[in-house]
C-alpha cells in the first residue's frame, strides 16, 4: 500500500509537471485525446514496476476532466541486457511502433531508460516534453522540453534517527548488492556517515551470496546498526525480491535493520 500510494503522488506530480512546461500540452483541453508513452528500465513483472504501473492507470481512471489521457508502456527489461548494446534497435523499434501515434509525452523510469531517451529521444519522438523519474539528478543534455520528478531516500535523516534510537551503537554495516539503485544509496550513505558517525566502524557489504550474508547477519548484536539497499539479486546473480530477503534477515538477527 506504501508504494502505491507514493506512485499515485507521483502520477500527480506528472500531470502537474506537463502543465507548466513550456509547450503546447494540457490535461484540461475537453474531449482531446493524449498520448503518453511511459518507458520503464525493468521487467514489467518486478513488483516495483508493478506498483509504479498501476499507481499511474489508477489516477489516470479517476481523472475528472474531460480529456482522455491514452497511456502506453514501454519495458527495456535492462537487467537481461544490461549494457543496453541493442539501443539502435529500440530506436528503430519505437519509431516504427509510433510513426502513426501522436505520442505528446515521454515518462521514464530510470538510468537506462534515460540513457536511450538522452541519446535517441529527438530522433524518435522529437520536441516533445520528457518527465524525468529518477532517484538522482539526471540531465537530458539537449533535449528542449523536460522536467524532473525526484524520489530520493532521506539517507541521512534515517542514520540521524537511527543513531538517536539506538544511542549506544559501536558498529553500522551497509547492505545492497551491485545494482544501480544500491550503489546510488552506498554513495549516499558513505557522505552520511562520514560527519554523523566518525567514530563508529563501518562495515559494507554488497557482492556476497544471500547464504553467506544470512549467516553474517545471524551472528550481529543489538549494539550493530544495519542499513539496507533493495537487494535485487546476489554475487552469484540469483534472483530476489527484495522485501522478501530484509523480511528474512530481520527475523534471523539482533540487531535493528533500517530500509533505505
Amino acid at each position: 500500500m506504501k508504494y502505491f500510494c507514493l506512485n499515485v503522488k507521483i502520477y500527480l506530480l506528472l500531470i502537474f509537471a506537463l502543465s507548466i512546461l513550456p509547450f503546447q500540452f494540457s490535461f484540461a483541453e475537453e474531449n482531446q485525446e493524449k498520448n503518453i508513452l511511459i518507458i520503464i528500465t525493468g521487467y514489467p513483472d518486478f513488483p516495483w514496476v508493478k506498483s509504479f504501473k498501476s499507481g499511474i492507470e489508477s489516477v489516470q481512471k479517476k481523472e475528472k476532466t474531460k480529456s482522455t489521457s491514452n497511456l502506453y508502456f514501454e519495458y527495456l527489461d535492462a537487467n537481461r541486457f544490461p549494457k543496453l548494446n541493442h539501443r539502435s534497435i529500440w530506436s528503430d523499434f519505437l519509431a516504427t511502433k509510433y510513426r502513426s501515434l501522436k505520442i505528446e509525452a515521454v515518462i521514464l523510469n530510470a538510468p537506462v531508460a534515460l540513457n536511450l531517451i538522452k541519446n535517441e529521444g529527438r530522433h524518435i519522438f522529437g520536441d516533445i516534453p520528457y518527465i524525468i523519474v529518477t532517484s538522482s539528478p539526471f540531465n537530458l543534455g539537449s533535449l528542449q522540453y523536460t522536467a524532473t520528478i525526484q524520489n530520493r531516500a532521506n539517507v541521512s535523516d534515517t542514520i540521524k534517527l537511527a543513531l538517536k534510537l539506538h544511542p549506544y551503537t559501536k558498529q553500522i554495516v551497509f547492505l545492497g548488492d551491485t545494482s544501480f539503485p544500491s550503489q546510488k544509496r552506498l554513495h549516499f550513505f558513505r557522505l552520511a556517515v562520514k560527519t554523523l558517525a566518525a567514530d563508529i566502524n563501518i562495515v559494507v557489504k554488497t557482492s556476497i551470496d544471500l547464504e553467506s550474508l544470512q549467516k553474517y547477519v545471524s551472528k550481529l548484536s543489538s549494539n550493530t546498526l544495519v542499513f539496507c539497499a533493495s537487494i535485487f539479486q546476489d554475487k552469484n546473480r540469483t534472483q530476489y525480491i527484495p522485501k522478501n530477503v530484509i523480511k528474512d534477515l530481520a527475523q534471523n538477527t539482533s540487531a535493528p535493520i533500517y530500509v533505505f
